[in-house]
């Protein structure tokens, strides 16, 4: 290849590293069904099915929000059909909030509560589990439902929902739990999920991992140690200097 007198050669060679990295094309914006508990589009779209769905559009512009309510609003999502080729997910990711200056307007996510639903091992048939909130409290016999709850920050950016180990979900939902305020409007807006969340979205510069209650567990347990290590520091080193001063007659 050539440009302007100057010629590249491309054709790789033995030492060359050539990754491509794809999104696996059965994720909530194209092979499954979403429903909400009540919502609304912010800025108003138009389309079919995408008030619930609006939350995983692959568009952060677009926002889902409830309509007059906060705590306990859900958006829930399944496949279609049984996914047989699924793959495993590491969490989910959250972009909260209204995009925008329109940010602090709205009220945002704080605690959520995650229900995964799951393929039960040893059953015979591979269930569809409708995207409705009575799937979750009440599934069928071949379906087990984990919960995992979360504390998301206050900031306009993606925040990693990580599982302690890769699952193949079936289905999920999201519930609020707790809310920061809007200063303008009585709901909580999610702007996008992220879903599978694969490894390679672990390392993505503009996430931020976002711990659970084993997570947390873990950090406090950080920072315990450290403290530790602190008090370590400083009696060592007065211990030093009572070792260095010269000796009183």
């Amino acid at each position: 290849m050539s440009c302007a007198g100057v010629s590249w050669d491309l054709e790789p060679s033995l030492e060359d590293d050539i990754r491509v990295a794809f999104r696996p094309v059965y994720g909530p914006q194209n092979a499954g069904s979403a429903t909400a508990s009540s919502g609304v589009v912010e800025p108003e779209v138009t389309g079919p099915g995408l008030l619930a769905a609006v939350f995983a559009d692959s568009d952060p512009s677009t926002s889902w929000r409830s309509f007059g309510q906060t705590t306990g609003a859900w958006i829930a999502w399944s496949y279609a059909a049984p996914p047989h080729y699924a793959t495993p997910t590491c969490g989910i990711a959250i972009l909260p909030g209204v995009a925008g200056t329109n940010f602090l307007a709205h009220g945002r996510p704080r605690e959520v509560l995650v229900r995964w639903a799951r393929f039960r091992e040893g059953s015979a048939v591979y269930p569809i589990v409708p995207p409705a909130a009575g799937s979750f409290l009440d599934p069928p016999p071949e379906v087990e439902i984990e919960e995992y709850r979360f504390t998301l920050d206050d900031e306009p950016r993606w925040q990693i929902l990580r599982l302690n180990e890769p699952i193949t979900a079936l289905a999920f939902q999201v519930v609020v739990e707790g809310v920061y305020p809007g200063e303008q409007f009585e709901d909580v807006a999610i702007a996008e999920l992220l879903f599978p969340l694969l490894e390679e979205d672990l390392t993505s510069a503009p996430m931020q991992r976002t711990t659970g209650e084993s997570g947390a567990i873990g950090l406090r347990l950080l920072g315990v140690l450290a403290t530790v290590a602190s008090l370590l520091g400083v009696s060592v080193l007065l211990w030093l200097r009572r070792k260095r001063e010269p000796r009183r007659l």
